[in-house]
């Protein structure tokens, strides 16, 4: 099976416990994974560095969803 479905299934099934979650989507899951292998590989003094520029516009989350 896909590793990402079952992360998805899996997630969805815990917050069908917790009303104050809500159910997420393969291509979420897929971004999130993304970012953290990002984080890990290139590392920053806070993660507010990853994601704010000047202009507020967050530019790594505009690569990663572009890119893939």
């Amino acid at each position: 099976t896909n590793i990402f479905a079952n992360l998805v299934e899996n997630t969805n099934l815990y917050a069908s416990s917790n009303v104050s979650l809500c159910n997420t989507f393969v291509e979420e899951v897929k971004v999130f994974v993304r970012i953290n292998i990002l984080m890990g590989i290139h590392h920053l003094p806070s993660y507010l560095h990853y994601c704010w520029s000047q202009n507020g516009f967050c530019l790594l989350l505009l690569f990663i969803v572009m890119k893939y």
